[in-house]
């Protein structure tokens, strides 16, 4: 399996996973009244979104998170935003399965989501390129 493939199965999985944490915070923040749902439909929804579209993505996300610690220089742990995403990533599932769903609770797994997302991005702690050394600046000096 080549790392592009990788990337875009994890990508894929990562997406559906946002996208169901911003559905279900979305449905808790007016219990679905906005959407016209009575409280009986809410739970079923909420439900469906757990069971259909964020839990299926956990399996697919920690094996593709594996296969990059596998096939990748980066390992599980060489840099401190590998060992950040993996602790977020646990947290947010453990939580999900452990924690009664509240708008409080959705919030949190959400913001961890997007945490995820923006450690991604940024890699906080990737070493930086070196600076170029600083030309000696030629001129007259003023020692008169």
């Amino acid at each position: 399996m080549t790392k592009r493939t990788i990337d875009l199965e994890h990508l894929a999985a990562a997406s559906v996973w946002l996208s169901g944490f911003i559905a279900l915070f979305a449905l808790s923040l007016d219990g679905g009244a906005s959407l016209g749902l009575t409280s009986a439909d809410t739970q079923l929804t909420i439900e469906a979104f757990r069971r259909k579209f964020i839990g299926p993505c956990i399996p697919l996300l920690m094996a593709t998170a594996v296969l990059y610690g596998i096939s990748t220089p980066w390992g599980f742990a060489k840099h401190g935003w590998l060992v950040a995403k993996w602790v977020l990533a646990v947290a947010v599932i453990v939580s999900f399965a452990i924690l009664p769903y509240s708008t409080a609770s959705v919030g949190a797994a959400l913001a961890c989501v997007i945490a995820l997302f923006t450690i991604s991005v940024y890699k906080p702690d990737k070493k930086k390129a070196k600076a170029k050394p600083e030309k000696a600046k030629v001129g007259k000096t003023n020692n008169a």
